[in-house]
């Protein structure tokens, strides 16, 4: 089925259920409370820091349950265009980024995954706790959930990692921003250099 409908329990928190573990594909997926751009996550497979938005986008949260067996994202596409009048094509642009680079190789906090632990992330207040990240699923996750920026990956680690990251969770928007900073370079040696890059992102516009 594909149900996308306004939700029924907009203060209750975005939620989300999947059939795999893995940021970069859903497979079923039920969700709740969620906002726009989080349904074109689903749809098109990019992150909203990797978005361009219309100024008229659907405001609001939404209720998504698709467990379609055939080409699930291509009918979600069609659900939001059908229910919202918005599309997206990928397009090459070039946009402001952070660069994720090694500061300190001997940094205690990132530990490489020697028990195969399932894939599993807990991002609280104050807290950012990864099992069985590689890097590319590490800058998705600074990218989307703290920063608002696609995160690139220069680090050069190529292996699965853990790590516990704390941080002052009282704090809000640049302050909060510069702290998990903080606690990227003191607890696990790396830094976040900004930069300018030409990236593909996903413009949503208008259906004519």
């Amino acid at each position: 089925v594909l149900i996308l409908r306004p939700s029924k329990y907009p203060r209750q928190g975005d939620y989300i259920i999947t059939t795999k573990m893995d940021l970069h594909n859903f497979g079923k997926v039920m969700r709740r409370g969620c906002t726009f751009d989080a349904l074109l996550v689903s749809a098109y497979d990019f992150g909203t820091e990797r978005m361009v938005l219309p100024a008229d986008a659907p405001q609001g949260r939404f209720d998504l349950l698709l467990t379609l067996p055939n080409q699930p994202a291509e009918a979600l596409r069609e659900a939001i265009k059908k229910q919202f009048g918005f599309v997206g094509h990928p397009e090459t642009r070039d946009t402001d980024v952070l660069v994720l680079k090694v500061s300190n190789p001997a940094a205690a906090g990132l530990k490489v995954n020697t028990q195969h632990r399932n894939y599993n992330i807990n991002w609280r207040k104050g807290e950012l706790a990864i099992v069985n990240f590689k890097m590319s699923d590490v800058v998705y996750c600074l990218g989307t959930g703290a920063f608002n920026l696609p995160v690139i990956d220069e680090t050069g680690l190529t292996d699965s990692y853990d790590f516990d990251l704390h941080w002052n969770g009282n704090l809000k928007w640049n302050d909060q921003k510069k702290e998990i900073e903080r606690a990227l370079q003191e607890q696990l040696g790396l830094e976040l250099v900004p930069d300018r890059r030409s990236l593909e992102m996903l413009v949503v516009e208008k259906t004519k």
